[in-house]
């Protein structure tokens, strides 16, 4: 890959003083040295892997949070920028080479297919852009990202493209580190859930546990044998009989494909959609697995019920209070962004800029 030239490959391109009209005390979007009582990000502030549209939002680890961006449709963009911030501009060479950093970083390439390469970008460039802004906050807090924090983090990607410098990774895992850093220290103030706020969240909506089918199953070579084994089984044949017969499941086979009860995220996803679709009494199939082609039979259902308090306080609260902080953190980021002017260009405008960009689908992937 070959970067963008010394004068355009790090930082955003300054916009003309006529385009940055009305835009004193926005945070700039460039890097600038930390204040002198600038503290170190904890070790335990650090990013885990991620879709490409986290990884480009340097990190934020809560999904669905991004938005509020304002759009600002004064003057217009220059030829050759992609996005611009605060009166930054990024340009359409800048965003293809974080695009490539960010792609080599998490070991997997775009979508090939049209549509979805457009919403891919589209969604990259609006998460870049809170990336920006994220960044300059973290800034002006005196956030610093130690060399050693750096250096786990791209251990721990491995990264899997050549043609991209360690410097360009280094820089792309240093601010998914600020953003992990920063949104510590704003969710670090969200108070604690008291036990009366835990036992009304408890009444107002209890945890249910998962609904539960006893199924029989037989499991045969081919979709064929699946078709013939369920039409035997409604017409009546025994079910018992027919698992010794055509079962390949050893463990199974002799009592009569007894799988117990089985919750649906115990079984494999195809298979769990098929016995989870079908009644009480009713017969599934053929659905193919990793074992080979199944037939089965939903012998009873165990509903869902809520789970005693007793046995789920704690870990509820621990999901109240994770509730809590993503709340304060989409607020923090909604009211950072609200406070940007941000112009695209035509191709990476999102649908709705003021919007949480969604993950793109990676499942048809370039090489």
């Amino acid at each position: 890959m070959t970067p963008p030239s010394d004068d355009t490959r790090c930082a955003p391109s300054r916009r003309p003083a006529a385009a940055r009209a009305g835009a004193a005390g926005v945070p700039p979007a460039v890097v600038r040295a930390p204040p002198p009582d600038a503290r170190t990000i904890p070790p335990t502030a650090r990013p885990r892997r991620r879709a490409h549209i986290a990884a480009a939002a340097a990190g934020l680890a809560v999904a669905g949070i991004l938005g509020g961006l304002t759009v600002d449709r004064d003057g217009a963009l220059p030829g050759d920028a992609a996005y611009v911030v605060g009166g930054d501009v990024v340009t359409e060479a800048q965003f293809r080479w974080h695009l490539g950093v960010v792609e080599a970083l998490d070991g997997a390439g775009p979508p090939v297919a049209d549509p979805q390469r457009d919403r891919y970008e589209r969604d990259v460039a609006h998460a870049a852009v809170v990336s920006l802004v994220l960044g300059a906050e973290a800034r002006r807090r005196g956030l610093v990202v130690s060399d050693a924090d750096v250096d786990r983090a791209l251990a721990a990607h491995r990264p899997g493209r050549a043609g991209v410098a360690e410097a360009d990774m280094r820089a792309e895992l240093r601010r998914r580190l600020a953003a992990e850093a920063l949104r510590a220290q704003v969710v670090s103030g969200v108070p604690a859930v008291t036990d009366g706020e835990l036992r009304r969240a408890y009444l107002e909506r209890p945890p249910l546990s998962a609904e539960r089918r006893r199924l029989l199953n037989i499991v045969v070579e081919s979709r064929e044998r699946a078709e013939e084994v369920l039409a035997q089984a409604r017409a009546g044949a025994d079910w018992g009989w027919l698992a010794v017969r055509y079962s390949r499941d050893d463990g199974t086979r002799d009592t009569g494909g007894e799988l117990g009860e089985p919750s649906a995220d115990e079984l494999e996803g195809p298979y769990a959609a098929a016995a989870f679709a079908a009644g009480a009494g009713e017969f599934f199939g053929p659905v193919r697995t990793r074992a080979g082609w199944n037939v089965g039979q939903v012998v009873g259902v165990q509903a869902a019920v809520p789970v005693p308090f007793e046995l789920v306080g704690e870990q509820f609260r621990a999901g109240l209070l994770a509730e809590r902080r993503a709340a304060a953190w989409q607020g923090f980021v909604r009211q950072q962004v609200a406070a940007v002017a941000v112009e695209y260009a035509p191709r990476y405008r999102p649908a709705d800029p003021s919007a949480a960009p969604e993950p793109p689908s990676v499942a048809a992937t370039g090489g």
